[in-house]
């Protein structure tokens, strides 16, 4: 497959900058300096295989992974319907998750949210339908950092069987999480 790097000078993905590339197949490296992927940037890119918010260096004899600690927002339906996609490790620099960044992925099986499964993780919100309709989706990992969960953003999500979250049992109570979400609850009555 073909790979798209952007270096570490790239700072954002402007506004439908990719949006039904259809063409493209293979995998996105977002270097350490990107920050916003803006609405719509890679919608309808069908075929993309994987995404890493990480810059690969190969040396001799020495390969380096630097990590992406700069991304602050995923907008609106950024990466929506990337149909190919089957795993995400979002930063711990995330802060904002926005309505229908990775939704209807139907082949997205795991995500990750907070890279190294840290407490420094920024995120607070993750916002309405987010991955709606990821109908393949089974594994999610949320942050401690999490204070809500929008509505719908699990409606569809019909293959979730597992959620993990970095928090204690007490912490996860205090998450607000909104209506369409029946995979998620913080009901131990349940």
């Amino acid at each position: 497959g073909n790979v798209l790097t952007f270096y570490d000078n790239v700072v954002s993905i402007g506004n439908q900058a990719f949006s039904y590339c259809t063409s493209f197949s293979g995998s996105i490296y977002f270097g350490t300096s990107v920050e916003i992927i803006d609405d719509y940037a890679f919608d309808h890119c069908e075929k993309i295989a994987n995404i890493y918010f990480a810059s690969y260096e190969s040396k001799r004899h020495n390969s380096t992974w630097n990590y992406n600690e700069s991304l602050k927002t995923i907008d609106y339906s950024a990466f929506s319907y990337c149909k190919a996609l089957k795993f995400v490790v979002l930063p711990n620099s995330l802060e904002e998750l926005d309505t229908y960044a990775f939704a209807y992925n139907t082949s997205l099986e795991y995500v990750i949210i907070g890279r190294d499964f840290s407490s420094d993780s920024k995120l607070k919100i993750i916002n309405y339908g987010a991955f709606y309709n990821d109908t393949a989706l089974e594994l999610i990992v949320i942050p401690k950092s999490l204070t809500g969960i929008a509505s719908s953003v699990f409606d569809g999500c019909t293959s979730l069987y597992d959620v993990c979250y970095t928090g204690s049992v007490a912490e996860y109570a205090d998450i607000t999480i909104a209506g369409g979400n029946l995979k998620f609850t913080n009901d131990d009555t349940r």
